[in-house]
């Protein structure tokens, strides 16, 4: 698929989605739309894992190929390298969901970017491992007759109804961590850009769940064994609130 019918494509069917956060989705997705998939990954570091690295050399890499980085960070309570991955479109660019990217017509902080000046903008925070022809064993198949920069006019967000629990929802910005105040009760409070809401032990086990999914891909519908009470549930308990 070419870059401008797939930027239109993320662009309406997610018109308000923030993407920060989101690259281990965004990659899946783009495989679901242009390739193949065979698995979802937890993170991007799974992914890179499972992934033949081919060369170090950013600017080596072909539209359709996978940069990855390393990112230790403390996510949902777990600090680890979850990592960090991008779409190449050659020429040393990329599809990056950071707010950092520097052409912003794909959507709400995904956008076009040079993988190099990114890389040095962001370093000490991130490390470059090098690209991939795959995302673990997802491909994806680009080209690049024209950039979605120069083809498209700029990405304007639309104001849209949220939609149902049984489709897919948008992966919010929130962190999960242990109520500091309240040592030794274990208690876990999830922290959003409206607020923060301490988690029951059904909550806490309920948000959890769901934000593995949307790290593996976004779609609740297939969240094994969630129904829709208990989304009802984690979004007028939790979502609602915060995000």
């Amino acid at each position: 698929m070419d870059l401008v019918p797939l930027r239109t494509e993320v662009a309406d069917a997610y018109p308000t989605e923030n993407w920060d956060g989101g690259c281990a989705g965004f990659a899946y997705l783009v495989c679901r739309l242009t390739g193949t998939v065979r698995r979802a990954y937890p993170s991007a570091t799974d992914a890179r894992l499972a992934s033949q690295i081919v060369s170090a050399d950013m600017s080596a890499a072909p539209a359709g190929a996978f940069h990855h980085w390393s990112y230790f960070a403390r996510l949902s309570g777990v600090y680890k390298d979850w990592g960090h991955v991008a779409l190449a479109i050659g020429d040393g660019r990329a599809v990056m969901t950071n707010p950092e990217a520097d052409e912003w017509d794909w959507g709400i902080c995904l956008g076009e970017t040079d993988v190099a000046s990114w890389t040095a903008r962001r370093r000490g925070i991130v490390a470059y491992v090098g690209w991939s022809y795959t995302y673990g064993e997802n491909t994806a198949t680009i080209t690049t007759t024209q950039t979605a920069a120069t083809a498209s006019k700029p990405f304007t967000p639309q104001t849209e109804p949220e939609p149902e629990p049984t489709g897919v929802l948008p992966m919010p910005n929130i962190s999960i961590i242990y109520n500091l105040d309240a040592p030794g009760q274990q208690q876990q409070v999830a922290i959003g850009p409206r607020g923060r809401v301490a988690l029951n032990g059904q909550t806490a086990d309920l948000l959890n769940r769901w934000m593995r999914w949307q790290i593996a891909g976004g779609d609740v519908s297939k969240a094994g064994g969630m129904s829709v009470a208990e989304m009802d549930l984690l979004i007028s308990g939790v979502l609602s609130k915060i995000s």
